[in-house]
């Protein structure tokens, strides 16, 4: 009786095997979530007073002119009373 690879088909007759896709699974406990919306939280606090900031630097300072007025008139005395040392 002769043998006969018919019945198993030779490397060569096998189609080459792809390699798997890589698989990403997704699911979990939920800690990623956590974290990034923690972060995200953070970063809203931060805008927050960034722009709180930003607006109380802008404001304008209270000085009515009366103050202006007595401001000049004490560093005119503090002048008037430093002596002049030549250098």
């Amino acid at each position: 009786m002769a043998h006969s690879n018919a019945s198993s088909p030779s490397s060569a007759d096998q189609p080459s095997q792809a390699p798997q896709p890589v698989v990403i699974r997704q699911g979990g406990n939920g800690f990623a979530l956590i974290i990034s919306a923690l972060i995200v939280a953070a970063a809203g606090v931060y805008a927050v007073n960034r722009l709180t900031q930003e607006k109380q630097q802008k404001a304008p300072m209270s000085v009515t002119p009366e103050q202006v007025q007595q401001g000049i008139e004490k560093l005119k005395g503090i002048a008037e009373r430093t002596p002049l040392r030549p250098n």
